[in-house]
């Protein structure tokens, strides 16, 4: 029987599925954009792999029926969960191989508070007008919490934090209120076979989703091999390499790009294919451990002054991130001075940029940047965490490349002010890795 909350689910996705569709056919763009997604969810790939999920569902559902763990009666909860989770299962497998601890992390996630209050919340509805305005008011207030996220120390973000604490507990209170009115009518040995239910299946995904991505990330290093020999087949003796080399470790398959498939595609033989598949991982493997030392090294020198016996600093947090930041502000005006017919770097390219966080700074990113009068020199500099600061800029057209790096930002131009040395093109020893 369907029960009050989800008598108002149903009708308040029709609504919502309904009015997004009339929004969309209005326009050639919307009409463009639905179509593309009817496309991608009608694509075979997308349809075995749904139909697997459902099959492999059902297969674990027959287990537990016939060990005792599952009843018809929790079929519907069974479906439910089922068709919610099976486009998340999907998009799990698609990232899946990211995270070296991905199914650990997925495997603890089952044991965590979420499965509790989900049951909880499940044990009871509440009368339909009230699940019916509730519902969108609680979807529009998550909504309104995701955008607000983007910086979370505005007031409205805290303004909606308290509303959806507020109505978090009270929806918690009235339904352990419903759950103590009802509880002598309940069946509590199908309750908890629920419980149970919102454990084990959740756990029985996981191999699904270890399979599933590893066929996906497997068919995008072949799709990369068959690249590299011109689109011509991938033997079948290269594809088993690939298969005997990665020993079902996922996250190595996924980072296997560049170099590896070039010297794979290269080999002539099964062993050599093996060979260079193994070399592949050990790169990885060793480039993975520079890391960790890098960081251990980072962490371990935090707030600590002096420099090596190179002359480079001990403290260098930030240090990458701001060489990559300031990096990709002379790209781009090498690319805008190339590019424009006025032949002068433009004042305004940080705002043109907007948000460059992304290679790796907080927001706000701390870069200043100076254009001179005639527009033919520039410099950008930052201050990192650590209290150093580095600068890059030019003193004419490109390819001018001026470094610098110290306690203080530089005062004037490239070219002008001594702190950027005699000459362009000069790695100072704290940009050097």
């Amino acid at each position: 029987m369907v029960s009050s909350r989800e008598l108002a689910s149903l009708i308040w996705i029709g609504v919502a599925a309904i009015g997004l569709s009339v929004l969309l056919i209005r326009s050639r763009e919307g009409r463009a954009s639905l179509v593309g997604v009817l496309r991608a969810l009608a694509h075979p790939k997308v349809l075995v792999s749904l139909l697997a999920f459902f099959a492999y569902i059902s297969a674990c559902v027959w287990v537990a029926d016939v060990v005792g763990a599952w009843t018809s009666s929790m079929l519907k909860e069974t479906l439910i969960w089922t068709i919610i989770s099976s486009f998340a299962v999907i998009f799990a497998s698609t990232k899946a191989d990211k995270d070296p601890d991905y199914f650990r992390k997925a495997f603890v996630a089952v044991f965590g508070i979420n499965v509790v209050v989900e049951f909880i919340f499940g044990l009871v509805s509440f009368a339909f007008w009230l699940e019916f305005v509730l519902q969108p008011v609680l979807a529009l207030l998550i909504l309104l919490e995701l955008v607000a996220r983007q910086n979370a120390e505005t007031p409205v973000a805290k303004a909606v934090d308290w509303l959806l604490a507020g109505l978090g507990f009270a929806f918690l209170g009235g339904t352990l209120l419903e759950v103590w009115s009802q509880s002598g009518d309940m069946d509590w040995v199908l309750q908890l076979r629920t419980f149970a239910m919102l454990v084990w299946l959740p756990i029985t995904t996981i191999p699904f989703i270890y399979s599933l991505a590893w066929v996906m990330t497997y068919e995008r290093v072949i799709l990369q091999l068959r690249f590299r020999l011109g689109d011509e087949r991938v033997p079948t003796w290269m594809k088993a390499a690939v298969a005997v080399g990665f020993n079902r470790n996922l996250h190595d398959l996924g980072r296997i790009r560049g170099r590896g498939p070039y010297e794979v595609a290269r080999s002539s033989s099964f062993r050599e294919a093996l060979d260079a598949v193994r070399d592949a991982r050990r790169r990885k493997q060793e480039e993975d451990l520079e890391n960790a030392e890098a960081a251990a090294r980072l962490q371990r020198f935090a707030g600590v002054g002096g420099v090596d016996e190179d002359g480079r600093r001990l403290d260098r947090r930030e240090f990458a991130e701001t060489q990559r930041a300031l990096r990709w502000v002379a790209t781009c005006h090498v690319g805008w001075y190339r590019r424009d017919d006025s032949g002068r770097y433009r004042e305004d390219l940080l705002t043109i940029l907007g948000d460059i966080s992304s290679h790796g700074l907080p927001e706000p990113h701390g870069v200043e940047m100076r254009v001179s009068e005639s527009g033919q020199s520039w410099y950008a500099w930052r201050r990192t965490v650590s209290n150093w600061v580095f600068a890059i800029g030019a003193s004419g057209p490109p390819p001018s490349e001026w470094l610098y790096d110290g306690p203080d930002p530089p005062t004037g131009f490239p070219g002008s002010d001594p702190a950027w040395g005699d000459e362009p093109f000069r790695t100072p020893v704290n940009w050097r890795g």
